[in-house]
């Protein structure tokens, strides 16, 4: 994923968000579309994702929620010495 110098009305920062949950969602596994492709899935999460200079400059919650389902889980443990 690429970022224009040239951002237009996007504030510094909204731009690079897009462009990294783009790359974050696609890890997940929510999308395979390119990012570029204006029927992209991720484009529908809002926040980062709307497009146009308007739009909200945070992560959408449904674009977290995305990213965090798709963190590995491992079961709850305590680690510790021998013994205790």
């Amino acid at each position: 994923n690429t970022i224009d110098p040239d951002r237009g009305g996007f504030p510094f920062g909204q731009a690079e968000g897009h462009e990294m949950t783009h790359f974050l969602i696609q890890q997940a596994g929510f999308s395979d579309q390119a990012p570029n492709e204006t029927t992209n899935e991720d484009h529908d999460l809002g926040g980062w994702m709307t497009q146009g200079a308007g739009s909200s400059n945070k992560l959408s919650p449904e674009a977290a929620r995305k990213i965090v389902e798709a963190v590995p889980r491992v079961d709850d443990r305590t680690i510790g010495t021998s013994g205790q």
